[in-house]
């Protein structure tokens, strides 16, 4: 259903390709719609939870005059997506069986979703982040007994984010919005909290690099990975567009 993206791309990236797919789609009138492209099997060994800061998000936007972006009582990091990993770079996506997105098995929980896991551009469908979640990624954890069925895919991922909160992490080492940091300072700190080694990402606003989102991963039980791939083959530089040499900022 939505455009694939090599691991590296940034969130902002990812969106503007999903945006210009889906605009061309109207809300049907049913709270279930059908998720297209199954096509892979279920098959992966780890869990990656994407966490994501609203400010940089919609500020990478100003330029695409066809739509709005609404951090707007976004103050807290919010959640990118739970997604099922292989030990090597990349995403398990868009799994066999068929799966349909029901908006009506989530009901009892769209209020935290809402709070925790937004739909950012104001022209979509409020449930079209889930919607989209659910199909390219919560499709292939359905082998996780804690994971199957919508309700318990959204609900343990809320309680992640919940439980492995950036937003604690960085004001415990004095991290807050407004100022300049070294990535080594943002790392150091989501290390000192969880005792992990984070992946970050940055998106480049004329010319300058802004924090954006930051990553951790579980094992299938959920106990934390102390990186998300066992061979380090990710560069912040190269793949997250985060220097290691220059300051990044992180917004209010």
């Amino acid at each position: 259903m939505f455009i694939k993206v090599p691991y590296g791309i940034s969130y902002t990236v990812m969106y503007v390709s999903w945006f210009f797919f889906v605009v061309s789609l109207s809300l049907a009138s049913s709270s279930i719609m059908a998720c297209k492209k199954a096509q892979n099997k279920p098959e992966w060994e780890n869990l990656m939870l994407a966490q994501l800061w609203p400010p940089t998000f919609c500020m990478s936007q100003k330029d695409l005059h066809s739509r709005a972006c609404n951090p707007a009582n976004l103050t807290k990091w919010i959640i990118h997506g739970l997604w099922p990993i292989k030990d090597i770079p990349g995403h398990v996506t868009d799994c066999l069986p068929q799966q349909t997105f029901d908006s009506a098995k989530i009901k009892d929980i769209e209020k935290d979703l809402n709070r925790t896991w937004p739909c950012l551009v104001t022209s979509l469908p409020y449930t079209w982040i889930w919607q989209h979640e659910w199909c390219e990624h919560g499709s292939c954890a359905q082998v996780s007994p804690e994971l199957q069925g919508e309700a318990k895919y959204f609900r343990k991922t809320i309680d992640l984010h919940n439980n492995f909160s950036i937003d604690m992490a960085l004001k415990s080492a004095s991290i807050i919005p407004g100022n300049d940091y070294y990535l080594s300072n943002i790392t150091n700190a989501i290390y000192d909290t969880f005792k992990v080694y984070p992946d970050v990402m940055c998106t480049s606003v004329q010319g300058k690099r802004f924090l954006s989102e930051i990553r951790i991963c579980f094992e299938k039980d959920f106990t934390l990975r102390k990186r998300c791939y066992s061979s380090n083959q990710m560069t912040f530089e190269n793949d997250f567009n985060c220097s290691t040499k220059y300051p990044i900022n992180y917004p209010k």
